[in-house]
């Protein structure tokens, strides 16, 4: 069974909506399939009740998103107010008020529709080719050309037209015409065109014999009326009163006038020229001349858009416009599921069953993620077959689609195949292609582009029709005329994941062969530029950006910029921390950053080293470990990903080319992308950030040619601040060494108090022994010791002695006499903490070791001194 037989009319049969000359072939049809929804029908009834009761509020402004339909309202409320006579024999009151549920509403309608009126329906920006008088009032201009239209004078002329009514409202347009009918051998509308130019000579006869005047005179006369021709508001609105005044009793003249928001723009002058047109027709005419207008946005939109521009009030406006219809997505998803999609049965079975058997997989395929916006999917099997063969989720983000390429000017024209840019007729556009498929196949989105394409501006395809032909892959292109419609949806991450679920045409589909498909013609559409990778996010480029963006990927950069980014990546924005903490004793302990063995920074005992995915061992763990063994190194392998490097590097690329790009001379296109790829290269370097924190918070961790398991997988900055504790114990073994805490109230302590020495009594400890052989090595080979040298060597490998301990080991040898301080003077106890505690003199306070003297030796001294000086010496230092 194929699709097409499912539904009830032939989904070929024509779906319009232009403003544009009637069709007779398919206006019957249009009026006969116009769907009126809930939404539309509650604006209708506060229409029809001002429309009937009402004479000063004129004005009814139909808004709705770009292809929403907003025209075709317009173009069918301009027929049921006229009440058309269609081909088929009835009105289009008499078509469109039985689908109208509400009773009550549809006899107002009908009751609107029974007073005679005439319908103008026009697009502003079509019919604003400036035709002479204000132009400063273009709105004015372009009713004033409608008018003179309907009433068939010149219109592209205003001075003509001026010419031809003043002649008409003397009653002398006819016996002109055949005047100079008479003279040039054709009629007066065959030259109108070149009336001033090439028949000024028979027009200045005919004027000259008709009203007796001079052949010069009527040479003139042309100059003389555009010169002096002018049109103003309170003019017109005359000539519209002049006209209704010879009407039946009641007569109204409506003008219905299409994309009047995208006419004003920010020009709040506009607004105010079609306020004061609406108000003045009102007023003038005693409510017998109305104005329709539509826009993309509703009122309140425009006019709170233009009021943050230009400081007015608008609240004029808003009173003449008080009746306001307003096309949401949900009522254009009604009429495309009415109108087009509506089944030969309220729920065929063969569509049923492929519900009921597929439910489960349905979900689960159609389930955007990666922070992109969610859709819901079908709630049940009537669902499923209202909206067959498309999804949900496609009436919403096609919407959202046309509305950015709107407002990114990517169609032909502002008026140009408005019908072919409608929702309504991209939806047939795409049903129609699946028409001879097996039921079951879904719409894939990229249709939608297919579907739109014929108004889309050729520049904006280029890439697409270069990749039809040279691109042997068909999900690339698909991919491309997907992204391609999303471009400007900023609220759809197009991750490969998200990619894969607009592509899907099958409840049945592989989808992880699918999603590995995509990937691969990504990485396809990447590397030959029609896509921008940012992250996981994939961008379409257009031709300027596609420029660009090669010439971003051949810009050069030295390996030495890439080392530097990643390293201030790694150490500098992850991990932070310049110094380690270890816990053993709370002191920091500084060490060397490296990346693929490369120093990035300053040197010192201990080392973190990452290793990425661009170093030649990567691969090969054993070896690095091996590489590894004997250094105070702690290792990190991050995992085999090699975009890693190759953002880093596309992110220098980018960064080098706009510093060089910016400047003077450029043209605001190329610019404005420069702009847009700074502020997108900003985003990456935090992408980078994210990707570099994960990768080192699952990187394995290696010292000393071994792997730690005891550290595992989680927070990078933790992790590592884990490991560190290992790499210091490993580093420094004579940590152990020292005992306890030390600080200046340690050092102070230990020189000054006399009850110090009984606690430890003059037994030399294991730290305090390293200190006396450094001396008596340096001893040995004559070299003068500082206190400075002492504490660099001692904070070095394997110590990682901290100063307060270093300075307070020496404190203690000194008070147990081990060795002597001298800062040119032999210091004593008070001396000796001075001279510790200011570190700007332990290079010139000198340690050496105390001279030994044995017992015999002191007492001879003692003896002498008590014989030489008939007293005792009570001194128990031998010095």
């Amino acid at each position: 069974m194929k699709i097409k037989q499912l539904f009830v009319k032939p989904i070929d049969r024509p779906i319009e909506g232009v403003i544009k000359a009637d069709d007779d072939r398919h206006l019957q049809i249009e009026v006969e399939e116009y769907v009126v929804t809930g939404e539309i029908s509650k604006g209708i009834e506060y229409f029809a009740e001002r429309y009937l009761n009402e004479t000063n509020a004129n004005g009814i402004w139909i808004s709705g998103f770009f292809g929403s339909g907003k025209s075709h309202l317009l173009k069918i409320l301009s027929l049921v107010l006229e009440n058309r006579v269609l081909p088929g024999g009835q009105t289009a009151a008499e078509l469109i008020l039985p689908k109208i549920e509400d009773e009550i509403v549809q006899g107002d309608l009908r009751r609107a529709s029974d007073i005679p009126s005439r319908s103008l329906l026009f697009n502003i920006d079509q019919k604003a080719d400036q035709i002479g008088g204000d132009r400063t009032s273009p709105i004015l201009e372009v009713f004033t050309k409608v008018l003179n239209e309907m009433q068939g004078y010149y219109a592209k002329q205003g001075h003509i037209a001026q010419f031809e009514w003043d002649l008409d409202h003397r009653g002398e347009l006819d016996a002109f015409k055949q005047t100079y009918a008479q003279i040039s051998g054709r009629s007066w509308e065959q030259d109108l065109h070149v009336i001033e130019t090439l028949e000024n000579e028979t027009f200045a006869q005919a004027y000259g014999e008709h009203f007796k005047k001079s052949k010069e005179e009527g040479l003139k006369l042309f100059d003389r009326l555009r010169d002096s021709y002018k049109v103003s508001i309170e003019s017109f609105a005359e000539r519209v009163k002049a006209w209704l005044d010879q009407q039946e009793s009641g007569f109204r003249l409506n003008f219905f006038v299409d994309e009047v928001g995208a006419f004003i723009g920010r020009d709040s002058k506009l607004m105010l020229n079609l306020q004061t047109v609406a108000e003045t027709l009102a007023t003038v005419c005693d409510g017998r001349a109305w104005v329709f207008v539509t826009s993309q946005g509703d009122l309140k939109k425009v006019l709170g858009e233009l009021q943050a521009d230009e400081g007015q009030d608008f609240s004029k406006i808003q009173g003449r416009f008080k009746t306001r219809l307003t096309l949401t997505s949900a009522d254009v998803q009604e009429v495309i599921q009415k109108r087009l999609l509506k089944k030969t049965e309220d729920e065929p079975e063969v569509l049923t069953n492929i519900f009921d058997r597929e439910k489960e997989n349905l979900q689960t395929l159609f389930r955007f993620g990666d922070g992109s916006v969610e859709y819901k999917g079908w709630r049940g099997s009537d669902e499923f077959c209202a909206y067959y063969p498309f999804h949900p989720y496609q009436f919403f983000l096609f919407q959202r689609a046309i509305e950015y390429l709107s407002r990114f000017d990517a169609f032909t024209g502002k008026h140009t195949a408005v019908g072919e840019r409608s929702m309504l007729a991209v939806f047939q556009e795409v049903a129609k292609e699946l028409q001879e498929a097996k039921v079951g196949a879904l719409a894939g989105f990229d249709l939608m582009f297919d579907g739109i394409s014929a108004s889309i501006r050729g520049d904006f395809q280029t890439s697409i029709r270069q990749a039809e032909k040279q691109l042997d892959d068909p999900i690339a292109v698909r991919i491309l005329k997907a992204l391609f419609l999303l471009k400007w949806v900023r609220e759809f991450k197009s991750t490969p994941r998200n990619v894969a679920v607009l592509l899907i045409d099958r409840p049945d589909i592989d989808i992880a062969g699918h999603e590995k498909a995509v990937r691969e013609a990504l990485n396809l559409l990447e590397g030959q530029s029609y896509l921008q990778r940012n992250g996981e996010i994939y961008e379409f480029l257009t031709d300027m950006e596609k420029d660009i963006e090669v010439e971003i990927k051949n810009t050069e950069v030295d390996d030495s910029q890439l080392t530097k980014l990643l390293g201030d990546i790694l150490f500098s924005d992850i991990l932070r921390d310049p110094k380690i903490r270890f816990e053993g004793n709370a002191q920091d302990y500084t060490y060397a950053r490296r990346l693929d063995d490369q120093l990035v920074g300053r040197d010192a005992d201990v080392c973190i080293n990452v290793i990425t995915p661009d170093h030649p061992n990567h691969a090969s763990p054993n070896t690095l470990a091996a590489q590894n063994t004997g250094k105070a190194e702690l290792l990190a392998v991050l995992p085999a990903d090699h975009r890693l490097v190759a953002d880093a590097r596309l992110y220098l690329k980018t960064q080098k080319y706009i510093q060089q790009g910016t400047g003077a001379g450029q043209d605001e296109t190329r610019r404005a992308i420069l702009t847009e790829r700074g502020q997108q290269n900003s985003k990456r370097r935090s992408v980078l950030q994210t990707h570099c924190a994960e990768m080192l918070s699952q990187a394995p961790l290696y010292l000393n040619g071994s792997r730690l398991e005891t550290v595992g997988q989680g927070e990078a900055r933790n992790r590592f601040a884990k490991a560190a504790q290992e790499l210091v114990r490993f580093a420094y073994p004579n940590l152990r060494m020292l005992k306890g805490a030390y600080d200046e109230a340690t050092l102070s302590k230990t020189l000054l108090d006399p009850s110090d020495l009984l606690e430890g009594g003059e037994a030399v400890s294991e730290a305090e022994q390293e200190i006396l052989t450094y001396l008596t090595r340096n001893k040995n080979e004559g070299e003068r010791v500082s206190v400075e040298a002492i504490l660099r060597n001692f904070q070095r490998r394997p110590y990682g002695w901290y100063p307060m301990a270093v300075l307070t080991l020496i404190g203690r040898l000194f008070r147990i006499g081990k060795v002597e301080l001298r800062a040119g003077d032999l210091l004593d106890a008070r001396g000796a903490l001075d001279a510790l505690k200011n570190s700007r003199q332990h290079g010139g306070v000198r340690v050496r070791l105390q001279d030994i003297f044995t017992p015999g030796v002191v007492a001879d001294l003692r003896r002498f001194h008590q014989e030489f000086f008939d007293r005792p010496n009570e001194a128990t230092d031998a010095r």
